[in-house]
Order: C-alpha cells, then structure tokens, then sequence
C-alpha cells in the first residue's frame, strides 16, 4: 500500500516575489494596493495597516516592519503618490536638463535605445565613436582610497610600456608605408624611418609626458567596458553605469507631434506674472513676461498670455471677497527637463529633493491656429482630417483692395470700394473746411474724368 505523498509548498516562492522580501528600510519605498486589498489595509507585509490608512488608492511609506513594541511604522505618502500618477495623466515625457547635475553622472542616455527598421544594420561600419569609460577623480578620494588607487597603477607597469610599445610601432609602421609610397613615386633615395627603440620607463618618467600617461589610463578604463577587436562575444569585465534619462519619472516614448494632439488639456491656474526685465516685480501686465501656473501639481513657466483679461487679473491685496475662478485656463505642457533627481537612499529621500523645470502654452478653443501657422483641427485618423487641405495663403494687393477667393481654381477678383480716391480728397476738404462750389475749369473736367475711369475700373 502506498501512501500518498503531499506536493512542494509554494510559500518559499510567494516568499521570494512578496513586497516583504524586498523591503529595505534604507531604500525609500511607497507601497500601494488596490481592491479588497485596500479594502482590509493589506499591502503584502507582515499585518494588517489600521483604518487611517484604507482609502480608495492608498500610498504608505514603512520605515520599519517590527519596531520594539511589535508594531509596524508607517508614515502616507499620498501628495506623492498623487503627483506621481498626475504626472503620468499628463502624458508628458521627460528628458535631463543640459549641463545639471543629473546629466553630469557619468554616461546618461540622451536618447532612447529602441531597435528600429531605420537603424544601421550590424554589419555596416559604425559611424558613431563609443563614449570613452569614465576615469576615477583622484581628487575626490581621500587618502587611505589615493594611497590604493597608486598601488594599482603601479602594478601595471608593465601594461605601460607594451602600450607605449604598441603605438610606436604602429607610428613606425604608418611612416614605413608613407615611405614607400613616396619612394615609388617620386624619390628613389630616400632614407627609410629608423625602427623604435625599446621603452625606457626612467626616461619615459619625466612631466613632459603626461599626454601618455592620460593615455594609458583612459585606454585600460575602456577596456574594462568594451571588448577588444575580435572578442565581441566575451562578455566586459565592468558594468557600465547608465542612469536613466529622467530619473525614472517618466517611461513614455511620444513625440512633440503626439503630445500636441494626443495628450488631454489640463486646468491650471496663474500664480505670479513676472516682470522680464525685473524679477523682483510681479503683478507686471507685458504679454512678454514670463507667467507661472499650477498645473499637474507643479509650477509652470508660460509666455505670451494676456494677462489683462478680466479673468486673470490677480489682486495682490484681498479685500475680503475672492474669485475663485481667477486665474483659471487650459493649459498643456511643452517640455519637462530634470535638474535634480531625487534621493532614494538616505534620510532626505523622496520626492522633495528633485528639481525639475516645466514649461508650458495656453491651450486656446477653438483655434485652429497656432503660433502663426493653421494645423488641421479634426482628429487624427478621421476622414475629415484626410481630406483636410489647408488654404492656399494670399496676399492683399493693397490696403484698400483686399484680394478674395472664391471657388477653388478661380482666378482672384477686386473687392469693389465705395470710397475712391476722390472721395476721400473730397472728404478732406470738408474737414479742412476749404470747400468750394464746382466751375466749369479745366482742372475740374479733368478731375471728373478722373472719377468716370476710376468708377469703370471699379
């Protein structure tokens, strides 16, 4: 008789993928949950979360699962859960701000790395050079690490002078076929380039060689990350530190012409309207000045609104009475660029330690045109927006005879003008008050002859 034997448990692998195997209490985690879940305040730790924190989408921080009296620490994190899934509402991507101090650290991608129909095949010659390995900052180590870093260099002495050995004798051979050439075409008589004599480390020691020892040592750091010339398949003896672009605030990979037309309009609100030549006034009313606006939980810097309409005029003194649609515009967002990157690691972490700089445009409705030039104004994919073509610009032959079109392929005819030259000179005489009764002269049937043509042509 056999017995029946029982199967494998699976709490060590629901172990393994549970958010309390994870948990770090130095790395700064917003834990969240959903449904029934939420329902009970279970985030997937050790027990239960009390009723202050079972709300419809809960963000809690945990600092610690088991404190001295057997309780879990907690703190909520909603105005940081909140802005975060504003952010992705919004739709707009993110890229590192030029010369900041996230795009300082180290090798920063500046673009997506997407395989694309477009890209070079792998067998054609790259036409990029690979970014040199980053060196180490022998400036910012401190003795103990300086002292270490000296014993390693001087333990590749003997890498230096094959180096040194290897790049003369490449010289050595580019001046051999430079020679030869030379001496086919031209100059039987010349003397062939002596062969390089060995390396001399003594000699080579002397300060006015400091090219090669910069060299040497960005040659040995990018061969740690790269393979060498026929080795592509051995994998690299270092890990390169590629930093995402933004910081991880944003994964969306839209073009401008995507969020122009796919990214929803959002509600902001003027805040300060500065003044471009003085900073320290505000309230300034120049459509040039910058304006700042609250949109998507951050502030924004838009140009160009007119900030003399009745609606977004900001009174600097409350007189007891507030508007609360004040200030109230559409708004959608033009660019993001990342400064600072928050800390994740250590007591000032969160979201509070980035830095990031919006900028924004007002969204007007029902305008079809943008910033001097007509787009088409159906949706994208419509038949309408197929068979949208935009209308042929004209010019006015002069300011008092626009030019008008009529059916499409017609030729461009004269708006008739009531008042002709000579009524306007007729005009100007009355308010001068030098009118005066007509005669029967020359001049005055050359005037009238003058009207009779003007009138025909009309």
């Amino acid at each position: 008789m056999t017995s029946a034997t029982a199967g494998p448990s699976q709490f060590a692998q629901l172990l393994r993928r549970s958010k309390f195997a994870s948990f770090d209490p130095a790395i700064s985690q917003i834990y969240t949950t959903s449904g029934g879940y939420a329902h009970r305040g279970d985030f997937g730790l050790k027990r239960p979360f009390p009723p202050s924190a079972r709300n419809k989408n809960p963000y809690v921080v945990v600092k610690a699962v088991d404190d001295s009296l057997g309780q879990t620490q907690w703190s909520t994190a909603q105005n940081q859960g909140r802005w975060i899934r504003r952010f992705d509402e919004s739709g707009a991507g993110a890229d590192p701000a030029f010369r900041s101090s996230w795009a300082a650290r180290g090798r920063v991608m500046a673009e997506w790395h997407l395989d694309s129909s477009f890209d070079q095949p792998w067998s054609q010659k790259k036409l990029q050079e690979e970014t040199p390995a980053m060196l180490p900052n022998w400036k910012r180590m401190s003795r103990p690490e300086f002292d270490k870093y000296l014993n390693k260099l001087r333990r590749k002495r003997g890498s230096f002078r094959q180096f040194l050995q290897d790049q003369r004798q490449t010289a050595y051979n580019e001046e051999m076929e430079a020679a030869w050439d030379y001496y086919e075409q031209r100059s039987p008589d010349i003397k062939p380039p002596s062969p390089p004599e060995p390396v001399n480390l003594l000699k080579e020691s002397r300060p006015s060689n400091i090219t090669d020892y910069r060299a040497f040592l960005q040659h040995d750091a990018n061969e740690k990350v790269y393979p060498r010339k026929g080795d592509d398949d051995k994998p690299s003896a270092a890990i390169v530190p590629s930093p995402h672009p933004n910081a991880g605030l944003s994964y969306t990979h839209e073009n401008k012409l995507q969020r122009a037309f796919l990214n929803p309009t959002l509600p902001a609100r003027v805040v300060v309207v500065r003044n471009a030549t003085d900073p320290r006034r505000i309230y300034a009313t120049a459509p040039q000045n910058p304006v700042s606006i609250a949109v998507a939980g951050t502030l924004a810097e838009v140009k160009g609104i007119d900030i003399s309409k009745e609606n977004l005029r900001l009174d600097a003194v409350s007189r007891g009475q507030q508007d609360v649609t004040a200030g109230e515009i559409q708004a959608t967002i033009d660019s993001v660029n990342v400064s600072t990157a928050p800390h994740v690691v250590g007591k000032h972490s969160g979201l509070g330690g980035g830095r990031i700089l919006v900028k924004a445009s007002e969204f007007h409705l029902p305008s079809s045109v943008i910033h001097g030039r007509k787009f088409n104004p159906h949706p994208p994919g419509t038949p309408e927006y197929v068979a949208w073509v935009a209308p042929p610009p004209f010019k006015s032959a002069s300011a008092l005879t626009p030019t008008t079109f009529g059916k499409p392929g017609a030729k461009p005819k004269r708006v008739a003008i009531r008042e002709t030259s000579a009524q306007l000179r007729e005009l100007a005489k009355i308010m001068r008050g030098t009118t005066q009764p007509k005669d029967n002269t020359k001049e005055s049937k050359e005037e009238s002859k003058e009207e009779e043509s003007e009138k025909k042509d009309a």
